[in-house]
C-alpha cells in the first residue's frame, strides 16, 4: 500500500512537471507584445502625399508598385500625450506595416489633400507600436484591394 501511494505520487509530480512545461511556452507565446491598451482620440487625417517608392532589393519584378503615403492629423480636442507631435509628418502604412499600391489608393480615394475621418490612438499600457492611426472607411487590411 506504501509503495502505490508512493509511485502514485511519483506519477502527479511528473504529471504535473510536464504540464507545466508544455504550458509555459504556450503562455509566453501568447504574450509577445501584447497585450497593448491605447487611448483614442478622434480628429481629422488630411493626405499630404502619396508618391511611388522604389522596389524593395529582393523583390520580384512582377511585385505592383507601392506608395508612401504621409498624412498630419489633427485631433478634435487637444491631446496632452508627449507621443503625440503635432507638426510631425506620419505614414500611413498597411495592417502588417507594408506600403498601399495604386489600386489600394484608387479604391479608397487616397490622394494629397483629402481628408478622412480618423482615431488617433497612442499606447498606454504594454509594448506594441505606441502610435497608430485608423483612417475611418479604409481597410488596413484590405489586401483584395491591391489587384
Amino acid at each position: 500500500m506504501h509503495k502505490l501511494y508512493v509511485l502514485l505520487l511519483a506519477l502527479s509530480i511528473l504529471l504535473a512537471l510536464l504540464l507545466f512545461a508544455f504550458l509555459k511556452p504556450l503562455r509566453a507565446a501568447q504574450m509577445a507584445g501584447g497585450p497593448c491598451d491605447y487611448d483614442q482620440f478622434p480628429g481629422t487625417a488630411h493626405i499630404l502625399e502619396a508618391v511611388p517608392v522604389p522596389a524593395e532589393k529582393g523583390a520580384p519584378s512582377h511585385a505592383p508598385q507601392r506608395y508612401r503615403v504621409l498624412i498630419s492629423f489633427e485631433p478634435a480636442k487637444r491631446v496632452d500625450n508627449p507621443l503625440y507631435q503635432p507638426a510631425k509628418a506620419h505614414e500611413f502604412t498597411l495592417a502588417g506595416g507594408g506600403r498601399p499600391t495604386r489600386p489600394f489608393l484608387e479604391k479608397y480615394r487616397i490622394r494629397p489633400g483629402a481628408t478622412f475621418p480618423a482615431q488617433l490612438m497612442l499606447i498606454r499600457k504594454g509594448t506594441c507600436t505606441p502610435v497608430l492611426f485608423t483612417l475611418e472607411g479604409v481597410d488596413a487590411a484590405d489586401h483584395d484591394a491591391h489587384r
